[in-house]
Protein backbone atom coordinates (compact mmCIF):
# COMPACT_ATOMS: atom_id res chain seq x y z
CA UNK A 1 0.00 0.00 0.00
CA UNK A 2 1.52 3.28 -1.15
CA UNK A 3 0.95 6.15 1.58
CA UNK A 4 -0.76 8.06 -1.67
CA UNK A 5 -3.22 5.30 -2.97
CA UNK A 6 -4.01 2.21 -3.51
CA UNK A 7 -4.41 0.39 -6.98
CA UNK A 8 -6.60 -2.82 -7.02
CA UNK A 9 -7.90 -4.25 -10.40
CA UNK A 10 -11.31 -5.77 -10.66
CA UNK A 11 -13.54 -7.56 -13.58
CA UNK A 12 -16.36 -6.60 -15.15
CA UNK A 13 -18.61 -9.48 -15.18
CA UNK A 14 -20.90 -8.13 -17.36
CA UNK A 15 -18.38 -7.23 -19.79
CA UNK A 16 -15.37 -9.46 -18.98
CA UNK A 17 -13.31 -6.40 -19.32
CA UNK A 18 -11.14 -5.35 -16.16
CA UNK A 19 -10.74 -2.31 -14.76
CA UNK A 20 -7.96 -1.16 -12.93
CA UNK A 21 -8.78 1.41 -9.65
CA UNK A 22 -6.48 3.75 -8.78
CA UNK A 23 -7.98 5.54 -5.12
CA UNK A 24 -5.92 8.11 -3.45
CA UNK A 25 -5.79 8.91 -0.37
CA UNK A 26 -6.50 11.83 1.47
CA UNK A 27 -2.83 13.49 0.98
CA UNK A 28 -0.84 16.48 -1.09
CA UNK A 29 1.60 15.19 -3.52
CA UNK A 30 4.59 16.63 -3.01
CA UNK A 31 7.25 13.27 -2.85
CA UNK A 32 8.62 12.52 -6.34
CA UNK A 33 9.64 8.68 -5.40
CA UNK A 34 6.44 8.10 -3.77
CA UNK A 35 4.17 9.06 -7.09
CA UNK A 36 7.13 7.54 -9.58
CA UNK A 37 6.16 3.93 -7.71
CA UNK A 38 2.55 4.79 -8.46
CA UNK A 39 2.88 5.64 -12.03
CA UNK A 40 5.50 2.56 -12.35
CA UNK A 41 2.76 -0.04 -10.70
CA UNK A 42 0.38 1.64 -12.96
CA UNK A 43 1.79 1.05 -16.20
CA UNK A 44 3.13 -2.21 -15.19
CA UNK A 45 -0.18 -3.17 -14.55
CA UNK A 46 -1.95 -1.62 -18.31
CA UNK A 47 1.47 -3.50 -20.33
CA UNK A 48 -0.04 -6.97 -17.92
CA UNK A 49 -3.61 -6.50 -19.40
CA UNK A 50 -4.02 -5.64 -22.83
CA UNK A 51 -7.53 -4.27 -23.00
CA UNK A 52 -7.91 -2.97 -19.61
CA UNK A 53 -9.95 0.06 -18.41
CA UNK A 54 -8.85 2.56 -15.62
CA UNK A 55 -10.64 4.81 -13.21
CA UNK A 56 -8.56 6.71 -11.26
CA UNK A 57 -10.21 8.71 -8.33
CA UNK A 58 -8.42 11.81 -7.11
CA UNK A 59 -11.44 13.47 -4.84
CA UNK A 60 -9.39 13.19 -1.76
CA UNK A 61 -5.67 14.77 -3.34
CA UNK A 62 -5.61 17.73 -1.80
CA UNK A 63 -3.30 19.61 -3.52
CA UNK A 64 0.12 18.79 -6.02
CA UNK A 65 3.34 20.59 -6.10
CA UNK A 66 3.29 22.36 -9.64
CA UNK A 67 7.53 21.79 -9.94
CA UNK A 68 6.99 17.87 -9.39
CA UNK A 69 3.49 17.87 -11.78
CA UNK A 70 5.44 19.52 -14.59
CA UNK A 71 8.25 17.11 -14.23
CA UNK A 72 6.16 14.19 -14.15
CA UNK A 73 4.30 15.18 -17.09
CA UNK A 74 7.51 15.82 -19.38
CA UNK A 75 8.44 11.91 -18.82
CA UNK A 76 4.57 10.36 -19.33
CA UNK A 77 5.55 10.35 -23.36
CA UNK A 78 7.41 7.40 -22.89
CA UNK A 79 4.24 5.59 -21.75
CA UNK A 80 2.41 6.38 -24.60
CA UNK A 81 2.43 3.85 -27.20
CA UNK A 82 2.04 1.33 -23.89
CA UNK A 83 -1.23 3.22 -22.95
CA UNK A 84 -2.64 3.60 -27.21
CA UNK A 85 -2.31 -0.01 -27.15
CA UNK A 86 -3.30 -1.65 -23.60
CA UNK A 87 -5.61 0.79 -22.23
CA UNK A 88 -8.95 0.80 -23.91
CA UNK A 89 -10.28 4.27 -21.44
CA UNK A 90 -9.55 6.40 -18.77
CA UNK A 91 -11.82 8.30 -16.17
CA UNK A 92 -10.77 10.66 -13.75
CA UNK A 93 -12.64 11.47 -10.67
CA UNK A 94 -11.87 15.34 -9.42
CA UNK A 95 -13.37 18.02 -7.23
CA UNK A 96 -10.68 20.18 -6.70
CA UNK A 97 -10.61 23.29 -8.75
CA UNK A 98 -7.11 23.72 -8.50
CA UNK A 99 -6.00 20.67 -8.81
CA UNK A 100 -8.25 20.38 -11.83
CA UNK A 101 -6.84 23.65 -13.12
CA UNK A 102 -2.78 22.20 -12.74
CA UNK A 103 -4.19 18.89 -14.76
CA UNK A 104 -5.68 21.39 -17.74
CA UNK A 105 -2.35 22.94 -17.88
CA UNK A 106 -0.04 19.78 -17.28
CA UNK A 107 -2.45 17.77 -20.81
CA UNK A 108 -1.59 21.43 -23.00
CA UNK A 109 1.69 19.93 -22.70
CA UNK A 110 0.93 16.31 -22.92
CA UNK A 111 -2.68 15.80 -24.12
CA UNK A 112 -4.20 12.21 -23.38
CA UNK A 113 -3.26 9.77 -25.60
CA UNK A 114 -6.80 7.75 -25.33
CA UNK A 115 -10.56 8.18 -24.58
CA UNK A 116 -10.21 10.25 -20.77
CA UNK A 117 -12.98 11.76 -18.98
CA UNK A 118 -12.87 14.33 -15.81
CA UNK A 119 -15.60 13.55 -13.67
CA UNK A 120 -17.07 13.70 -10.39
CA UNK A 121 -19.09 10.94 -9.30
CA UNK A 122 -18.46 7.30 -9.14
CA UNK A 123 -21.79 6.90 -11.88
CA UNK A 124 -20.56 9.27 -14.44
CA UNK A 125 -16.96 7.44 -14.29
CA UNK A 126 -18.56 4.05 -14.37
CA UNK A 127 -21.06 5.11 -17.27
CA UNK A 128 -18.09 6.39 -19.12
CA UNK A 129 -15.99 3.25 -19.04
CA UNK A 130 -18.95 0.59 -20.36
CA UNK A 131 -19.79 3.24 -23.37
CA UNK A 132 -15.91 2.32 -24.45
CA UNK A 133 -15.81 -1.00 -23.85
CA UNK A 134 -19.08 -1.77 -25.59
Amino acid sequence: MSEYAEITIKNHKKYNKKIVFVIFNECYIDDDSKITNIVKKYHKIIEENKGICSIIDARNVKGCSKTLAFSKAKNLNKYDELVKSNLICMSILMENPVLKMLMDAVTKIHPFVVPTKVLKDNKSAMDFVIENIK
